[in-house]
């Protein structure tokens, strides 16, 4: 569990602000929060989407895992995402839907076919600072544009960044039907020192396609993310199907 959330909080930090890779530790501090009077009431009673967006992560040694995003059109301000690896086969499924509107992100574990135990859920804060611009760790960087590729049929545009420990290469679709940038919004005041605002403004309408992160100094903090596809696939997860789990102990109601 400990690699899926990493790959989480990377996935997350690195497409908001793509210069966060050296504050992850902290950000993983500030994603679990303080979540004891949390409840399921809280949340809608159902997550919808119509976007189904499939990468594939591998990390600096080896191991990969797909990941696949969710997405819905329109104004919404969240999004859900999928894991499967070696390590959670035959656990069911694994969804995480993280709603920046009501600052929560929300585990959803499917049961397998099969089993008795019921689907379970876990609500944690999402501090705002989680997912925030740490400028003091970014100032750093030396940013430059890439050529563009295409990627999925897509015209994809890119950025390199690199300071003392890290080179990353970033690659967006600025005509994709959806997008990460519309569900985080577009802080301007927050960008890193270097980071041209131009690109902002390409990007708020951006999806990633390829992301390659490279520690200089330690191998097993290496990754990338690569686009498998983009389909329209209509999707829900309902509120009342899950048993909530109250902190991160004990249970809470079905709601």
């Amino acid at each position: 569990m400990k690699r899926t959330r990493n790959i989480l909080i990377i996935i997350s930090c690195m497409v908001i602000s793509v210069t966060n890779a050296q504050s992850l530790g902290t950000k993983l501090g500030g994603l679990i929060g303080k979540s004891a009077k949390l409840k399921p009431e809280m949340l809608p009673e159902s997550y919808e989407f119509n976007w189904l967006f499939k990468t594939l992560i591998k990390d600096g040694k080896g191991n990969e895992s797909n990941m696949d995003f969710m997405f819905m059109e329109g104004d919404v301000k969240y999004y859900g995402m999928e894991m499967s690896n070696e390590q959670l086969k035959g656990q069911g499924q694994l969804f995480v839907v993280t709603d920046r509107g009501l600052e929560i992100s929300t585990m959803f574990m499917l049961k397998q076919k099969g089993m008795g135990s019921e689907n379970m859920a876990q609500m944690v804060s999402l501090p705002k600072e989680a997912l925030e611009n740490n400028a003091k760790n970014e100032e750093h960087y030396i940013y430059s544009e890439l050529p563009p590729k295409v990627i999925l049929n897509y015209n994809c545009k890119g950025i390199q960044m690199e300071n003392d420990e890290y080179l990353m290469t970033l690659y967006y679709a600025t005509d994709a039907p959806v997008s990460f940038f519309k569900v985080f919004g577009d802080d301007k005041k927050s960008i890193p020192k270097g980071f041209d605002p131009k690109w902002l403004d390409q990007m708020k309408d951006g999806l990633v396609m390829e992301m390659v992160c490279t520690n200089k100094k330690k191998d097993k903090y290496s990754f990338t993310m690569t686009a498998k596809s983009l389909e329209q696939k209509d999707m829900a997860i309902y509120r009342k199907d899950f048993q909530f789990m109250n902190g991160f102990m004990g249970l809470g109601s079905k709601n």
